[in-house]
């Protein structure tokens, strides 16, 4: 199933959070080129439709290591460009460094931020970028009905919002 989608801010790589494996597939968005390896984290990938008719066949990039162990369902480029921010169902943030926008296999995990207690399904970046907000839980049985505010440097949790009655589906910050 397809979680999450983002496209890089060079236009160039289409990025997907649709495993259940916590995996984030890239791809270029110019068919003619295909990642090169021998790397680990490029798989072979074939597309089919409902009908198991191959549609399309390739390389994909699987970002990783050190990536999420269970689905990823919110991707977010930072407005610096320099950061790629995903939330998923594992209960953890991760701050990747894709400051090499044209290279994706040089992207790496810089922070993974810990605090959720459920599923993180939605973040916001502040306008100067120093923030970032999260909030998430699953359904009106939620264990985590806080909204969170991250400092991006440092990844510490810097302030809490609870009094939510459910889960919490977006949040974002106004630039008033």
């Amino acid at each position: 199933e397809l979680w999450s989608v983002a496209v890089s801010p060079n236009d160039k790589f289409i990025l997907f959070g649709d495993g259940d494996d916590g995996s984030i597939r890239v791809h270029h968005l110019d068919r003619s080129i295909t990642p090169t390896g021998p790397y680990p984290h490029v798989k072979r990938i074939k597309s089919s439709d409902e009908k198991g008719k191959r549609t399309a066949e390739g390389k994909a990039l699987f970002l990783g290591p050190n990536g999420h162990s269970e689905e990823v369902d919110v991707l977010l480029f930072s407005r610096d460009k320099k950061k790629l921010f995903s939330a998923s169902r594992d209960y953890t943030i991760k701050i990747w460094n894709v400051e090499k926008q044209d290279d994706p296999e040089a992207w790496f995990v810089a922070r993974t931020l810990v605090g959720h207690k459920d599923i993180v399904a939605t973040l916001s970046e502040s306008p100067t970028g120093e923030y970032l907000v999260s909030g998430g839980g699953w359904g009106i049985d939620a264990k985590d009905k806080k909204a969170r505010v991250w400092d991006v440097k440092t990844g510490v949790e810097v302030r809490s919002l609870p009094g939510h009655e459910a889960m919490i589906t977006s949040a974002m910050f106004l630039d008033m």
